[in-house]
């Protein structure tokens, strides 16, 4: 099997396994707002958030090394696995110390004792590193996709029924629980490796001299990410928090079915075209165009909705949720600009200057959050997106400097979809604010069609090439994958 017809194997499996996860995942998530309240979710938005912190310390960028290193031997797996098991296994511990701390922290009382039964999900998460990491390298996605669908659908099953009978904030520390306990099981019995009784510092050192710059640069966009969640949940109260999670659903969604499919092959994909930046250059531009196309459509296309798609979703006492909504949406828009800047600098070899870039953005994200938190969340989510956009181009100019990447060629596949999506806003908001339709599906199902006929016109008129592009990458994909299952 061809490298390209991998990669497309690979890509199949992930949007199977997004488009599985989504559907269970919006279902499960739409059903339980109506069960419990924007409290209880911002306490699991809080704990999400710890627990994704702990979990990266414990996980030091070993996942990444493993599957970016070219050369595997025994040795470096177990010095892997025991690394990483034994930090979950001590954080997880801590967690049980802190946790009141933190509830006093945030005045939740609640919080220690949900923290504290969340803890193990550090242990069940680390347990199958080694597994996944090896499965990645193998492109065996269908395996990964798998361990998701079923994850999700035990995950929740129990979720709702513990929403039902009253568990509150419970009932999403036990789904978490549920979910990683399945997704373990699942992986420990697809992967043969096991793990031998023995450590070795020399080979652990292997893997930490790249882990250690992927984890400086994997805590630094953590921070950049997750730290709005935590100035919220301090600074306006879990309340605020539980709306702003909800109003983030959408656009997380989006992002992880846009971005994780052609995520997760880049980074195995680019590590073995490292020594070709020609090669690189191309795939990183034709990524963008086709990135472009899409996401302009897909953010601003939510953006267009919120109003009117927020209450009918989740229920009018969600209200608040829609306004939030349409910032993450644009929010998530200069986030995705960003997408393959990442695993395009990681498969280079990540240096000191990226590393640098890294630590200006999420310098910028802390100041700026401490400093908007009091202004309102418009003002906050603005000032991240400017910051964000900021780091977008720093990245593409290392790799301008690394690879010989064209900026000019790089940013302009973006202007037609910006125009074509300023468009399309204008369009929807004239329906959205008019009288003649009453709030309903059908008022929504005729914003999206309109704004749909609006952006394909204008690409087309201004850009027609971005959209045949996108067509031929999609009939070669069709047939790669048909010559792989052939």
């Amino acid at each position: 099997m061809s490298l390209r017809q991998q990669a497309v194997h690979g890509v199949k499996w992930q949007f199977v396994e997004i488009l599985g996860r989504q559907l269970i995942g919006f279902v499960v998530f739409t059903w339980l707002t109506r069960l419990l309240d924007p409290t209880s979710f911002g306490l699991m938005g809080l704990i999400s958030v710890y627990i994704a912190f702990a979990a990266m310390l414990a996980e030091q960028g070993i996942a990444t090394a493993l599957v970016q290193r070219r050369d595997l031997a025994p040795e470096h797996l177990n010095a892997a696995f025991w690394l990483t098991v034994a930090l979950a296994v001590g954080l997880a511990a801590l967690t049980v110390l802190v946790a009141p701390g933190l509830a006093l922290l945030f005045h939740e009382p609640q919080l220690t004792s949900l923290l504290r039964w969340a803890s193990p999900l550090l242990v069940l998460n680390a347990l199958p590193i080694i597994q996944g990491s090896l499965l990645t390298r193998t492109f065996a996605f269908r395996t990964l996709a798998l361990r998701t669908l079923l994850a999700n659908v035990f995950g929740g099953a129990i979720g709702l029924v513990l929403a039902r009978y009253g568990f509150g904030p419970w009932a999403l520390v036990i789904q978490q629980l549920t979910a990683s306990l399945v997704s373990a099981l699942v992986m420990w019995f697809s992967e043969p490796w096991r793990p031998a009784f023995r450590f070795s510092l020399t080979h652990l050192r292997d893997l930490l001299s790249v882990s250690g710059s992927v984890f400086a640069v994997t805590f630094l966009w953590f921070l950049s990410s997750r730290f709005e969640q935590f100035v919220i949940g301090r600074g306006n109260g879990v309340a605020t928090l539980g709306y702003y999670t909800t109003g983030g659903k959408l656009p997380d969604m989006a992002k992880t079915a846009i971005y994780q499919p052609l995520n997760a092959i880049a980074l195995p994909l680019l590590a073995r075209l490292q020594q070709d930046a020609s090669r690189t250059c191309s795939a990183l531009y034709t990524a963008m165009s086709l990135n472009a196309v899409v996401a302009f459509a897909v953010y601003i296309g939510l953006a267009s909705i919120a109003q009117d798609v927020v209450p009918l979703l989740f229920g009018e006492q969600w209200g608040p949720s829609a306004p939030l909504l349409q910032l993450l949406a644009i929010y998530g828009l200069c986030q995705g600009l960003n997408a393959y800047s990442h695993p395009a600098l990681v498969a280079q070899g990540v240096g000191r200057e990226y590393v640098t870039v890294q630590v200006i953005h999420a310098t910028g994200v802390v100041l700026l959050s401490l400093a908007t938190v009091s202004l309102g969340l418009l003002w906050m989510l603005a000032a991240l997106s400017a910051n964000m956009l900021f780091a977008t181009f720093l990245c593409s100019r290392l790799l301008q400097r690394r690879i010989g990447l064209s900026l000019l060629r790089y940013f302009g596949a973006c202007v037609a979809p910006a125009v074509a999506a300023a468009a399309m806003f204008a369009v929807t908001q004239l329906i959205t604010h008019s009288d003649i339709l009453q709030r309903s599906w059908l008022k929504v199902s005729i914003e999206i069609i309109s704004g749909a006929v609006t952006y394909l016109s204008v690409v087309t008129l201004l850009s027609p090439h971005l959209l045949r592009q996108l067509w031929t990458t999609i009939v070669a994909a069709r047939s790669d994958s048909r010559a792989v299952t052939g």
